[in-house]
């Protein structure tokens, strides 16, 4: 499959809150992600994975390193153009401002406006139909801050989606899900990743999830790469008990 992301040997850490030693997050990481897939992104807590997806998005640089978007170099996108193609629903958000939900969610329809126009019928219909994708149009008109987690967790989505990205980067996209919508919004992810040839890079902690949607897997043990490959043949109980240190079985 053609490659739609590169990241060829990189390097990410924090500085330190005493003297000027760093603390290094992620050390030479090299992966490829081919366009249309569903790559998730695996290991336990402080391997570095929600840095990772920041990398992808731009929201971070790396220390070291070079990321690829469609064999152009991130650095000859603008933040605009970036935005085009990527993305990003964090795990969790908490809205600073009084916005309605569908104010919201046509956020997303910035990267595709023009100068300071505002935003079209088409614009507000593809935020609509995003809305009810997610099963969130009832929503609309209510604040941002009256939502619970869950279901401000969908309408991250539906803006996400409003903006008719290539990928899509999530961040625990089921953390504050019920059963119920963590396997509707998978289904909806897996549909759209059909139909659109939309390519998903998740983090998730859900095993289960992780085997029955997604086509790739990616290991993080101590801030690096420990394996990539096809999720039913790398999710097995020794690699699993090996990144996270104890027995599993799926």
């Amino acid at each position: 499959m053609t490659p739609i992301l590169e990241l060829k040997n990189i390097s990410f850490d924090y500085a330190s809150s005493v003297g000027s030693a760093t603390l290094p997050i992620l050390q030479n990481i090299s992966f490829v992600v081919p366009k249309g897939s569903w790559l998730s992104i695996l290991g336990p807590n402080g391997s570095g994975k929600t840095t990772l997806l920041k990398l992808m998005s731009r929201i971070l640089l790396p220390k070291n390193g070079l990321l690829t978007l469609e064999e152009r170099t991130y650095d000859s996108f603008s933040s605009k153009e970036i935005a085009h193609h990527i993305a990003y629903v964090s795990q969790d958000f908490y809205p600073l401002f009084s916005l309605s939900v569908l104010e919201f969610v046509l956020l997303g329809r910035a990267p595709h406006l023009k100068g300071f126009s505002f935003e079209s019928e088409k614009d507000k219909a593809i935020a609509l139909q995003s809305l009810k994708d997610t099963d969130t149009l009832e929503f609309k008109d209510r604040l941002l801050h009256t939502l619970s987690g869950g279901e401000r967790q969908r309408v991250a989505l539906a803006k996400a989606l409003t903006q008719e990205p290539k990928i899509l980067l999530l961040d625990e996209p089921s953390s504050h899900l019920d059963l119920k919508y963590q396997i509707e919004i998978f289904s909806l992810l897996k549909e759209l990743r059909q139909k659109k040839n939309l390519t998903i890079i998740s983090v998730l902690h859900d095993l289960r999830l992780t085997k029955e949607f997604s086509e790739d897997v990616l290991f993080l043990k101590n801030h690096s790469l420990f394996a990539q490959g096809k999720a039913q043949e790398l999710l097995t109980e020794e690699n699993l008990t090996h990144v996270f240190g104890v027995r599993i079985s799926l």
